[in-house]
């Protein structure tokens, strides 16, 4: 790994681990880990979507995926319900707790990291917007 690579992953660990603790003031939400997020995320952007489907979105296998969506369902943050087309098949879809929790989520963290942005020079916060913009890109 060069030393550029190396010192670009312990900043994207440090933010990751700074941004996914402590991230909803809700009660309701709390221990709310990253994992948690991504999958709540992945069912509010394909709404009825498989188990299947979220552990693809997570990097996942089915089981793993089963066993995050069961601790949100336990959480009253996703139901499950069976597909109307194949009955092997368990559609997922958000309570408005979790939808709630979402935009707390996305609230809070954005007030943080406008905060963070606003410390910078505006060129560089630009540059590094599109810079982690381009470096997401590149994962597709």
């Amino acid at each position: 790994m060069s030393q550029q690579a190396k010192q670009l992953y312990d900043a994207l660990v440090t933010l990751s681990h700074n941004f996914s603790t402590n991230c909803c003031e809700s009660s309701q939400c709390e221990e709310f880990s990253l994992i948690d997020y991504l999958a709540l995320r992945s069912i509010q952007n394909q709404p009825r979507c498989s188990i299947q489907t979220i552990g693809q979105a997570l990097g996942f296998t089915k089981s793993g995926a089963t066993r995050v969506v069961k601790r949100l369902e336990a959480r009253d943050m996703v139901n499950i319900c069976v597909n109307p087309d194949d009955s092997r098949i368990r559609c997922l879809s958000l309570t408005e707790l979790a939808e709630e929790c979402l935009q707390s989520v996305v609230s809070i963290q954005e007030k943080r990291i406008d905060k963070l942005l606003k410390k910078m020079e505006p060129e560089a916060a630009k540059q590094l917007a599109k810079g982690l913009q381009t470096l997401v890109q590149h994962l597709k």
